[in-house]
């Protein structure tokens, strides 16, 4: 009887763990693949995300806490990317800096990287 209770115990604990991988490696599927880089245009720097494996519904930015506006627009700080497509974010110049912090949210998915680790390219 006392087998049976540890073959059942045991049993249970590996169908549990099973499940809390799966649901991980789910989660992080969900999170489509793309390209960043960024670029200085006339001493501001933009953040450039491009070709996204699939459609991003909502997308944002975030520099040292502060919500980044899409280029070429006025007050627009979130944006949907299409498959292929890009977006381009502006960081303004009072708080730029080497050493900050940049966060991209899209759909449920959170990216974070040194401004100092992005490729930098010619616009």
């Amino acid at each position: 009887m006392m087998v049976l209770s540890i073959i059942t115990a045991i049993s249970t604990a590996i169908i549990a763990g099973t499940a809390v991988l799966t649901a991980f490696y789910i989660k992080k599927d969900r999170c489509p693949k793309f390209l960043f880089n960024t670029y200085e245009v006339n001493g501001i720097w933009k953040i450039r995300l491009q070709q996204p494996e699939r459609m991003i519904q909502s997308c944002s930015v975030y520099f040292d806490g502060t919500k980044l506006r899409v280029a070429n627009t006025t007050e627009r700080y979130e944006i949907q990317i299409g498959a292929g497509g890009g977006a381009t974010f502006e960081i303004p110049e009072n708080i730029m800096n080497e050493n900050g912090k940049v966060i991209i949210k899209h759909d449920n998915c959170v990216k974070k990287i040194k401004f100092s680790e992005f490729p930098k390219v010619e616009p």
